[in-house]
């Protein structure tokens, strides 16, 4: 029918972007970690949300929509942008010596406030579009709001174990037992 057409151009555009700004997402954070580990932990870090958010619209039978499209590539932008900040307070405190234990607690206390106080004002914001009775930017709002939140807590549980996974014990010369 033309109905299912449609819908079907739509999952076919909203896919194609996305896994083309994943993509990308994946070989700049391997780009600016010179690690090809990153550009798996990149893409797969802020491909979860996506696929938790495609859950919860699959569940909730949420019919697919432009402000989805919209919604969906402004967070992960933001969200990546989160990725990069955790990750490198992370490799920065392993490079000076730090163990894996405490550069990741130094990560989640010079990162994971200032992110999780960001994250905090974009959902507030989002929901500010929300409540702003143009349905339109309700959508966008409602989608943010919650991409976002599914981007943050990826990000404070998911992203620690990635960087463990890649950061085998012993692969700094200068490691060091710091604590």
């Amino acid at each position: 029918t033309l109905i299912g057409s449609a819908k079907y151009s739509q999952t076919i555009l909203l896919a194609s972007s996305l896994l083309t700004a994943l993509l990308l997402i994946g070989l700049i954070t391997g780009w600016i970690f010179r690690s090809k580990a990153m550009v798996f932990v990149g893409f797969t870090v802020n491909t979860i949300p996506i696929i938790m958010f495609g859950m919860i619209v699959t569940l909730f039978a949420i019919p697919l929509s432009l402000e989805m499209l919209i919604a969906t590539t402004i967070s992960v932008g933001l969200g990546s942008d989160a990725t990069i900040h955790f990750a490198f307070k992370y490799f920065r405190f392993r490079y000076f010596g730090r163990s894996r234990k405490h550069a990741l607690e130094k990560m989640y206390f010079y990162s994971g406030i200032p992110v999780i106080i960001g994250s905090v004002i974009l959902i507030m914001v989002f929901l500010m579009f929300y409540f702003s009775h143009i349905h339109f930017l309700e959508l966008i709002g409602l989608y943010s709001a919650s991409f976002i939140t599914l981007s943050l807590l990826t990000d404070l549980i998911i992203l620690p174990v990635l960087l463990l996974l890649i950061d085998k014990p012993g692969k700094l010369k200068l490691e060091r037992n710091v604590d």
